[in-house]
Formats: C-alpha cells, sequence, structure tokens
C-alpha cells in the first residue's frame, strides 16, 4: 500500500483530458487579466465624474466586460465540471475494471464494502477536488500578482502593509492545513468500513434476525460510524478555523488599509480615487486568496481518496492471457484421450493466503495431496468424498481460481502451463455450490453471459430441471424479478435454475458442484435422467453425495482427507471401496 499521495500526482489523472483544463486555465488568465482592469476604468469613471466630464461610453464598457467575464466564467466552469464528470467517469470503470480481475483469493481476504466504497465515496471526494478551484489556481495567481503590481504604483506603502498582513495568512493556513492529507485519508478509511459493515449485515439479515444478532452487529456499525465522525470532528475542526481565518484577515486588512490610506489622503499623499482603487485592487487580490483553504481541503479529501483508489492497482489481479502459473513435479500425460487428467497434483490454501512457496514434505495442511486422476470423455464422472476432502479444490484448480504450484493438469491433452486462463474457461460451464444467483429476473439469469438465448429455449431448460412454473406463462413469469441473490426463490429452486443456465451454454465440460443438494429427490431424478442424455456429445464433472446422482454416474472418483482413495467405473468402485459404501449409505 503507498504510504504517501502527493498533491501532484492527482495531475496524472487528468492525463487525456488536459487540452480542455489548459482551455479553461487560458479563459481564466483572459478574465483575470479583465478583471485587472476593471479597478483601473472605474478610477478613470471616479476621476471624470469629479470633474463632471462625460462617463456614459466608459460605463457602457465597464458593463460589457463585466458581462463578458461572467460568460467567460461560466463557459469555463462548464468545461471543468464537464471534464471532472468524465475523468471521475473514467477512473470508476477502470476501478471497477481492476476490482473485478483480482485474483479469487483477493476477495476472500479483503472487506468487499471497503472496495465498493472506493470505487463511490471516494471518487466523489475526487470530484469535489478537481471541481474546487483548481483550473483558476494560474489565474488567481495572476490576479494577485496584477494587483500586487497596480498597488505599488499606487502607494508602496499601502502595499506593504497589504502584503505583510498576506504572508501571516497564507503561513497561518499552511501550518493549519499540515495533517489534512493524512486525516482526509482515514476518514475515507473509516468510511469503507461503515460501508463493509453495512453491506456483512444485509448479507446476512435474515440469519441475524433469526439469531438475535441484529443489535451486536449494529453496534460494530455504530463503532465504525463513531470512527469516521470523530476524524470528521477532526477534520472540520482544521476547516473551522481555515475559511473564518480568511475572511478575518480580510476583514483586519481593510482596516489597516483604511487607517493608513485615510492618514495619507488627509496629507495629500494619496488621492481619494487612487485610495478607492487600491481597496479595490486588495479585495479583489484577498478574494484569491481566501479561497486558498476551501480549496486545499478538498484537494487534501481528493488526495486521500486517490491513495486509496491508486491501492486498487497495486492488489494482484488476474489476467485473461496469463497463464496458470509456474509448476513443480510434473508427471507426463498417460492418457491422452482423458478430458481432463491431473497428474501429482498438490495444493495448500496456506500458501494462497501469504504466497510463499512450500516445501513438498512440510508439515501443512494439503486441500489436496498427490492427486493423479482421468476424467473420461463424453461421461459422467462422480467426485464423492468426506466434507473437506479436496473435491471443491479441485473444481477451483480447474477454473484457475487459485495458483497451481505443484503438478500438472492436462484439458483435452493439453498442459494448463501452456494455456490462458480464457482459453481454460472456456471448456467449462460451472455451477457452485451455493448457486448464487444476480439480482434480476428469471431471464436475466438464465442468459447471463450467453448470446443469442431465445425464450423457449429458457422454458426447456427450465423444465428438464423441475421449474416449469416458472415457465407456465413466459410473457410473464420468465421475466419474474428473483430478489437480491435469488431471495425469493427457494435454496432448491435457485440451484436448479443456476443449473438451467449452465444446460444453456456450449461449453464442453460441466462442472456441477453438489449443486442439487437443496432439491428434493424426485427433481434429482429427472435431472439425473436428462445427464444421461446430455453426455452424447458432452463430458460432467459432478461433486455428489445423493444416491439419485450418484448412481447416474458412469465412473467415480473418491477422495478423503485431500487424496484419492479410488477411482474407476461405478459398479467397480461400489464393489471394492469401503469409503464409498460408507458415503452412499449416509447419503441415502
Amino acid at each position: 500500500m503507498r504510504s504517501e499521495v502527493r498533491l501532484l500526482d492527482l495531475w496524472r489523472i487528468t492525463r487525456g483530458w488536459r487540452y480542455r483544463l489548459f482551455i479553461a486555465s487560458l479563459f481564466s488568465l483572459v478574465t483575470a487579466c479583465a478583471s485587472i482592469a476593471l479597478p483601473l476604468l472605474l478610477n478613470i469613471v471616479f476621476d471624470r465624474v469629479v470633474k463632471s466630464e462625460p462617463t456614459a461610453a466608459h460605463i457602457a464598457f465597464i458593463a460589457a466586460l463585466i458581462l463578458g467575464i461572467g460568460i467567460l466564467n461560466a463557459v469555463e466552469a462548464y468545461i471543468v465540471l464537464i471534464s471532472a464528470e468524465e475523468i471521475i467517469k473514467a477512473i470508476r470503470k477502470k476501478a471497477v475494471q481492476q476490482l473485478t480481475q483480482l485474483e479469487i483469493s483477493e476477495y476472500e481476504k479483503r472487506p468487499l464494502g471497503d472496495l465498493i466504497s472506493r470505487v463511490t465515496s471516494d471518487t466523489a471526494a475526487l470530484r469535489s477536488g478537481f471541481t474546487s478551484g483548481v483550473v483558476e489556481i494560474l489565474g488567481n495567481l495572476l490576479i494577485v500578482v496584477g494587483c500586487c503590481i497596480a498597488m505599488v504604483c499606487l502607494s508602496p506603502t499601502l502595499t506593504i502593509v497589504t502584503i505583510l498582513v498576506l504572508i501571516v495568512t497564507v503561513t497561518i493556513m499552511a501550518l493549519l492545513s499540515k495533517g489534512m492529507r493524512n486525516i482526509s485519508s482515514e476518514m475515507q478509511e473509516s468510511i469503507g468500513s461503515v460501508a463493509n459493515r453495512i453491506l456483512r449485515i444485509l448479507e446476512a439479515i435474515r440469519t441475524l434476525r433469526a439469531s438475535g444478532a441484529v443489535e451486536s452487529e449494529r453496534y460494530g456499525v455504530d463503532h465504525s460510524i463513531d470512527t469516521a465522525f470523530e476524524l470528521g470532528k477532526r477534520l472540520s475542526r482544521r476547516e473551522a478555523v481555515i475559511v473564518p481565518t480568511s475572511s478575518s484577515v480580510l476583514q483586519i486588512s481593510l482596516l489597516a488599509v483604511l487607517g493608513a490610506g485615510g492618514i495619507l489622503v488627509g496629507n495629500g499623499s494619496l488621492t481619494a480615487s487612487a485610495l478607492v482603487t487600491f481597496l479595490l485592487y486588495m479585495m479583489m487580490m484577498f478574494m484569491p486568496v481566501a479561497s486558498i483553504g476551501p480549496t486545499l481541503t478538498s484537494l487534501f479529501r481528493a488526495a486521500g481518496a486517490y491513495q486509496r483508489l491508486s491501492c486498487i492497482e497495486e492488489i494482484p489481479r488476474e489476467t485473461a492471457r496469463q497463464t496458470c502459473t509456474k509448476l513443480q513435479a510434473t508427471d507426463s500425460i498417460e492418457n491422452p484421450d482423458a478430458v481432463i487428467s491431473m497428474r501429482g497434483v498438490s495444493f495448500t490454501y496456506d500458501a494462497v493466503a501469504d504466497g510463499a512457496e512450500r516445501p513438498r514434505n512440510s508439515e501443512i495442511s494439503w486441500a489436496l495431496n498427490g492427486v493423479s486422476l482421468d476424467v473420461a470423455r463424453n461421461k459422467i464422472t462422480a467426485i464423492i468424498g468426506p466434507s473437506g476432502a479436496g473435491k471443491s479444490t479441485v473444481f477451483s484448480l480447474l477454473e484457475c481460481f487459485y495458483p497451481l504450484r505443484y503438478g500438472q493438469i492436462y484439458i483435452m491433452g493439453q498442459p494448463l502451463t501452456s494455456m490462458t486462463i480464457e482459453e481454460v474457461r472456456s471448456h467449462f460451464a460451472y455451477v457452485e455450490q451455493n448457486a448464487p444467483l444476480l439480482s434480476g429476473t428469471v431471464q436475466d439469469n438464465l442468459c447471463l453471459g450467453l448470446s443469442e438465448v431465445t425464450r423457449e429455449e429458457c422454458a426447456r431448460a427450465l423444465e428438464v430441471v423441475g421449474l416449469d412454473h416458472l415457465a407456465d406463462d413466459l410473457g410473464r413469469d420468465i421475466d419474474a424479478y428473483v430478489g437480491e441473490h435469488g431471495v425469493l426463490l427457494s435454496g432448491g429452486e435457485r440451484q436448479r435454475l443456476a443449473l438451467a443456465r449452465t444446460l444453456l451454454s456450449d461449453k464442453d465440460i460441466l462442472l456441477l458442484d453438489e449443486s442439487t443438494s437443496n432439491v428434493d429427490e424426485i427433481a434429482q431424478k429427472k435431472i439425473a435422467s436428462f445427464l444421461k442424455g446430455y453426455v452424447m456429445n458432452k463430458t460432467v464433472l459432478m461433486i455428489a453425495h445423493r444416491p439419485a446422482l450418484i448412481e447416474a454416474a458412469d465412473n467415480v472418483i473418491v477422495f478423503d482427507k485431500g487424496r484419492l482413495v479410488d477411482s474407476g467405473s461405478l459398479e467397480a468402485v461400489r464393489s471394492r471401496c469401503s469409503l464409498y459404501r460408507q458415503l452412499t449409505q449416509v447419503g441415502g
């Protein structure tokens, strides 16, 4: 994680929009020059009024100049605001792309609510930084310099008084602003923590209510909110001092200049019109100075937000073109006709957690330990075993969710190391154990990742998995809302809907991770019957514990404690493997 982000680092975000910001800066410079000319023109008008000379033309010119300044300011503001919106849109899209490409292990060890907060609240803080007057800095700087030159020409004495007050003001604001970036960054972190805790509650609201744990969880949210509040108070205290300080210094300067100017006018060293002009320049100069406080506050908030956003770039990401990582202890493939082959595959989640290499003979918990197996083409192969035996880990490695460090896997006779992740996953249709659904309609979830699927095909897939009632009225039910994460459907319906989506795909291999564990026996038999016909030109590899599905398999692979216990045809394994018989008796 980056320890510090400088304000200058925000400049690199503007790449691609700098030409617009340059134009806006030019407008700012033009309006600054016009603004500097205004007091001089007013001074001329004031002198002509005193001398009873005509002033209509001068007043008309001043009015036109003020109108022009207003128009240029409006155009400049529009350019800046539109550019800021486009910059934030690009940053949000990039952040979403990066967040959806993280390695699977990163999602497992990071608070998801905090990641969401970086795309929402942090980008909002970043937008505020871009629209807080940053582009006007050049114009404001020109105004300060131009006003100082004009003030020196009018009265060097009054200019010295004004500059001394200005130096004191800038020094005070610099001291008050010290540390604001760190506080802003901490506050954004705490806001992310609030978002994560709220997400944690909403995702498990039924369980929390049923177990009476809502209050305790809400206490955790309150604690995070209190932390954000305390940091916000620290930031507010500094802001509360910075902004009034700017205004107070302006008032003190005005009084000091009025007092000194009155003396100079009284002794004839300065004319009244020159004093009025000097005061106009002084007030014009202090306007950008007074804006330094709010601008710095917004910039420091933006820097804190950008620090959190830039950290996303440092999180390890999975790319579709990368190969499936380095391997050790590879055996040669013995069965080139197998659709999937594993040779000497070992895997530990401990290595995923800390990224460290593990000696093959080290005393650690192996999810898979020296596994070698083959999956026959166009057959149904069932993987069975006790909980924690390593069954789901096999699927995770096949899908390249985790790096394979020991052994080798072959897909269609091709080693995993010679394939990209994109190529590997193009072979598999995968149904997870918990069968997550997305918010949307039945059809949205059926057609996820698929193209050119007709409503009739959707209805057929629903019928196969026993969800006929969802397709009785295609004009309505297939477009019915399934709720957040499919909450309006039962557990079995969610699993069957996920399975129906998989049946619509054109992938070669179907991976089912206990995808019918919540389905009743009648529906399981119907699904098993369909799978028998499905494998005419497809391969099914399924993790199962119900006899109805296991008995539909052509081959069986038995796991226990990360090791392969037995494999072969259903009849052979049934006759010789005692663990198989124990598991099927329990499953029945």
